[in-house]
């Protein structure tokens, strides 16, 4: 900061010889203050008092001053900063003393001094004065008053430490210093009455010293505006110049790149025409030398299907069989499907239904069985609870008979027997056939019929699976199915 100013004496109140001041003295407040109340009003204080000087010419020093303000603020309110800095303080200072702080603004009570070989009483001001203090006042001027007030307190504080001191030296002289401060009471109290007015007449000169630097800063800030006007629409000319500027170089730039980007486009397609033309030179001569391939393969697959077809095969959905026998066999297959054991009698029907639940009954048992086994097993090797655990071919039946035997349930519920379609359908033919041994003419004549078809459908078969047999060791046969990229239908391929 300056040399010829200093910040901390002029507004602050603090002379050089307690600079630099620590944080107590930074804030005004008693010197080891512990309520954060005090600290923080005090703080404030200051920072109200600093911001009204911030439009002048030192608004750096006042920047300044409010960020150390505001650090000795954080610094004073954390306990464990502020009882570390306290003994230093101490260590450093070698007493245990609070010094006096200089508040920004004056409080209702006058403070109380005692000097060495007297002390002084608080004297009590009429009702006129205290109407002469309550007159309102411009905004600024309590705080000059304030920073007036602070100078003279800060002597008195000095001035009752040196005496709090003298209390101590000078005990035994304190009845004859009572009997002289009686004998100069009088004239004390005249003393301070001429101090009072001259108090007075001192703040009215500083508050109307305080109006005419108020109406200075105004004045600098509207100077100040007017300047920042000025340079804003100087700004706001040059760049409205430079977008100009920069339009007119993108338009010049947009069209060069047009330019390029047409020529560049161009070319491309110049390119594009040429390699197209050697594409299609080279597609057209590919082709011709497809076509040629494919009219020979196709010349060997007509012949390959010829031979195939000579050999009395037919091509069938999975593949190569022969023709005759394969045409006997679909039309069997279909008398087949059409003969279905459907004539019972109704004694027949009740008993085929009796034998029916029987038979579910004792597929329940056998898959109850099963998952108890399952369920132990499981336990005894860890898995979770619910789990099945069985070897293979169990628990393939386990699961068909969970499947189709029992209806869906969810975990907790008892398992329904509710058998579907495939397991009826099972269960008919496993009663049919245990009636059927029992007492062959149980059946009427079309279910008789159809065991006769399909004991032919199966000696077709195997004639199907001979003839196939056969042909498979003919190595014409064998290069044919290669050229074709077929084989012989896998249902007769031999066992």
């Amino acid at each position: 900061m300056s040399n010829e100013f200093n910040p901390y004496h002029k507004w602050l109140g603090i002379p050089l010889k307690d600079q630099p001041a620590d944080h107590y003295r930074l804030l005004g407040v008693v010197r080891f203050e512990s309520d954060p109340d005090v600290i923080t009003g005090a703080s404030d204080q200051r920072v109200h008092f600093l911001r009204t000087l911030q439009n002048g010419d030192r608004g750096k020093m006042v920047d300044k001053l409010l960020n150390e303000i505001a650090n000795a603020k954080v610094f004073l309110l954390n306990k464990e900063k502020k009882a570390a800095y306290d003994q230093k303080l101490r260590a450093q200072r070698g007493c245990d003393v609070p010094s006096a702080a200089a508040p920004l603004f004056e409080t209702d009570a006058e403070p109380t001094a005692q000097r060495r070989g007297r002390s002084t009483r608080t004297s009590r001001r009429t009702t006129k004065e205290k109407a002469k203090d309550e007159k309102p006042t411009r905004p600024l001027v309590p705080i000059i008053a304030a920073v007036v007030v602070t100078l003279l307190l800060i002597g008195g504080g000095l001035a009752f430490f040196l005496s709090s001191q003298a209390e101590q030296r000078e005990a035994a002289r304190v009845a004859e210093i009572v009997k002289k401060e009686k004998a100069a009471e009088a004239e004390r109290l005249a003393q301070e009455e001429a101090e009072q007015k001259a108090k007075e007449k001192e703040d009215k000169r500083k508050a109307q010293e305080a109006d005419r630097r108020v109406k200075e800063a105004e004045q600098r800030a509207q100077i100040a505006e007017q300047k920042l006007k000025q340079v804003a629409e100087r700004k706001a000319e040059e760049e409205s110049k430079r977008r100009a500027q920069a339009a007119a170089k993108q338009k010049v730039q947009a069209a060069a790149e047009r330019a390029r980007q047409q020529a560049a486009w161009e070319a491309r397609q110049k390119a594009r025409r040429e390699a197209e033309a050697k594409r299609k030179a080279k597609e057209k001569a590919q082709l011709k030398v497809k076509k040629s391939e494919d009219s020979a393969k196709n010349k060997e697959r007509a012949d390959a299907i010829a031979l195939l077809q000579a050999k009395g095969l037919m091509r069938g959905a999975k593949g190569w069989r022969p023709k005759e026998l394969s045409q006997l066999l679909t039309g069997m297959e279909k008398e087949v499907a059409q003969l279905r054991p459907d004539g019972l009698t109704p004694a027949q029907e009740k008993e085929v239904r009796e034998l029916m639940n029987r038979y579910y009954e004792q597929k329940f048992s056998e898959w109850s069985r099963l998952h108890k086994i399952g369920l132990s097993r499981a336990a005894a090797e860890g898995f979770e609870p619910g789990a099945t655990v069985l070897p293979r071919p169990e628990s393939r039946k386990h699961a068909y008979l969970r499947n189709h035997l029992l209806a869906p349930y969810r975990k907790g519920e008892t398992p329904k027997m509710q058998p579907d379609d495939m397991m009826q359908e099972d269960a008919r033919l496993a009663v049919l056939q245990v009636l059927t041994k029992a007492n062959p003419h149980y059946l009427n004549q079309a279910n008789v019929q159809r065991k006769k078809k399909i004991k032919q459908i199966k000696t077709l078969e195997k004639k199907i699976r001979i003839r196939i047999r056969s042909l498979q060791k003919e190595p014409e046969v064998q290069v044919a199915l290669e050229t074709l990229g077929s084989k012989f239908d896998p249902r007769f391929a031999p066992k």
